[in-house]
């Protein structure tokens, strides 16, 4: 139960944002999306926290224009070809991507130890 005084948050998540936030050198729509991810605050205590430090018209605004759109990125296109190619193959403990300008190794300790066996 809060006290007349007590200006925190019933909310265990949203109490220990607002703590965090506070230790933030700035408080703008990022940091609190960032706070709202780290301590699992639901969709109406980000509104809340919005609410606490931008102007009411731009968070009106912002939940008016909805999530961002997704926009096709042809760019990524040969990206995603390959991502799906060497997924498809059979598991492997290494794989290198050498390109002119790019030297890519990922290994897997947990593949490596299987290898051995």
């Amino acid at each position: 139960m809060k006290t007349a005084g007590s200006l925190l948050p019933e909310h265990e998540g949203l109490r220990r944002a607002v703590r965090w936030l506070a230790e933030q050198p700035s408080r703008d729509a990022r940091i609190i999306e960032e706070a709202s991810l780290r301590f699992d605050l639901s969709p109406t205590d980000e509104e809340f926290l919005l609410r606490a430090v931008m102007p009411a018209d731009q968070v009106d605004a912002m939940l008016a224009a909805g999530p961002a759109r997704r926009h096709y990125n042809p760019t990524m296109r040969p990206l995603l070809s390959l991502l799906r190619g060497v997924a498809a193959r059979p598991p492997a403990s290494r794989i290198v991507f050498d390109k002119p300008g790019l030297h890519l190794a990922l290994r897997s300790p947990l593949m490596e130890t299987t290898d051995a066996r």
